[in-house]
């Protein structure tokens, strides 16, 4: 009887579902549209009726529950009301989310105890699902001037770059990226040093055309902040990211208000405000995008450009940090050997990168977040990352096969990335999906830092040199 319930009721509510949708799909999703006669449409309503009294005498036909009855023509009613009491575009994204509950009731309906726990997952499980597919799909807006107006960069605006670590030229292709986050038009191309092994983007963009794809639609840069009533979790949870990282800093480094911090990439300086606010330290922040107005910028001293190419003079840090920047960088040997030379006595230097090689980027391949093209430059597993170190004249204090950035944006990202094949995630639309599926994955999250799922972090100091 559970199969029969659910085969009617799937196929019930699909086809009112349809019937309902036709004149919308026949503009914006003609391949879902079946071939009808021509002509006026039947009215929804009418075809509504006709279908629902015909099977609401087949179920008490079968002498099935009660109660299956009874939530079957609540659902079937309030279909019709929803659908007769919305009108035009502006009331379809709330009658969207009401219609979606059709898909739990496929799980709950056929059931014998649609209270047992089990089942309540299920359904939950169900919505969640239908929900992220429903809002990452929906027909995307435009959110920029600059991303309607983007077009492919072309040949002339590529260079070819030999491997960073052993300085070969002999590669191997490795795969084909596109910019998944904002749907901004190109492909780009990473390859492995065929000497050592290294992953890295070549061709890459010049440099002088790399900034156009730090715009703010790029996700360290949003100023977006109002996301309704989830907009007190989102602020809460891009705080966590900052309480993390000083977690991660306060395990090796001591500070005080004579200290002094440096955020290499520090983009609006959220982490400087809370490294100040929690030790009184005196805080530098470089970035090549200038974002010193920015509220968290009060008080820093803010180097506009390369990191390599600042001076510093005498200064020292206690600790430098490089929270997912040294992935991005055109030089990274360069920039870990300046790094070296402005770390004090007992400074400390903390990069966190994406891991190559974990479950992430085996699960997603070209559609791995941690690819994000063509803004990373460099893929690290956990050898390389290492074996980078070493070689800028830095001792690794300790390995951690985990970060402060959240393991499980790369989980969602790639998710949405597989469905939207290119075309952009819109933010707005996914962060309830995103939340809702963080919620869902909360017993696989608990050991995050055990399962390898997408992040890595170095915790450095200046190798001792020892006469011989």
């Amino acid at each position: 009887m559970s199969r029969e319930w659910s085969l009617r009721c799937s196929s019930q509510f699909r086809l009112w579902d349809d019937l309902a949708d036709r004149p919308y799909d026949r503009v914006h999703h003609a391949e879902r549209v079946l071939v009808r006669h021509a002509g006026t449409d039947t009215p929804f309503l009418a075809l509504l009726v006709a279908l629902s009294l015909p099977i609401a005498g087949l179920l008490l036909a079968f002498d099935d529950g009660p109660w299956r009855v009874a939530a079957y023509g609540g659902l079937a009613l309030a279909l019709a009301t929803i659908y007769a009491v919305t009108r035009g575009d502006g009331a379809r994204a709330g009658r969207n989310r009401l219609v979606l509950l059709k898909y739990p009731a496929f799980v709950l309906l056929p059931l014998a105890h649609p209270g047992a726990p089990r089942a309540l997952v299920l359904a939950a499980v169900a919505y969640a699902a239908v929900s992220l597919y429903d809002r990452l799909t929906a027909e995307p807006k435009v959110s920029s001037p600059a991303r309607a107006k983007s077009v492919a960069p072309h040949a002339g605006m590529f260079e070819r770059v030999a491997c960073y670590a052993c300085g070969s030229g002999d590669t191997r292709p490795l795969v084909t990226a596109e910019e998944d986050l904002t749907g901004k038009p190109g492909r780009f191309t990473f390859v492995t040093c065929a000497n050592c092994g290294l992953a890295y983007q070549s061709p890459r963009l010049k440099i002088e055309h790399i900034g156009a794809y730090y715009d703010d639609e790029y996700i360290a840069h949003r100023k977006k902040s109002d996301f309704g009533p989830l907009t007190p979790l989102y602020e809460w949870t891009m705080d966590k990211h900052d309480r993390d990282k000083a977690a991660i800093v306060r395990r090796f480094v001591s500070l005080g208000p004579q200290s002094e911090v440096m955020d290499v990439g520090c983009a609006a300086g959220t982490f400087l405000a809370k490294m100040r606010n929690l030790t009184g330290a005196r805080t530098t922040g470089v970035d090549f995008k200038d974002l010193s107005a920015a509220p968290w910028m009060k008080d820093v001293d803010f180097r506009l450009g390369l990191f390599y190419e600042q001076a510093f003079g005498a200064k020292r840090f206690d600790l430098i940090t490089m929270w997912h920047f040294l992935e991005h960088d055109y030089d990274p040997p360069r920039t870990l050997a300046t790094a070296r030379e402005l770390l004090g006595a007992e400074g400390r230097l903390v990069i966190e990168v994406p891991r190559f090689d974990s479950v992430t980027w085996k699960l997603y391949r070209e559609r791995w977040p941690g690819l994000q093209a063509p803004q990373h430059t460099v893929l690290f597993d956990r050898d390389a990352l290492q074996s980078m170190v070493h070689a800028a004249g830095l001792e690794i204090v300790e390995y951690l096969p985990y970060g402060a950035f959240p393991a499980y944006f790369y989980v969602f990202a790639g998710a949405a990335f597989k469905i939207l094949k290119g075309r952009g995630l819109d933010l707005d639309r996914a962060i309830l999906p995103y939340f809702l599926g963080q919620l869902l994955l909360l017993p696989v999250l608990a050991f995050e830092r055990r399962l390898n799922l997408a992040m890595q972090t170095v915790v450095c100091r200046r190798a001792v040199v020892r006469p011989l």
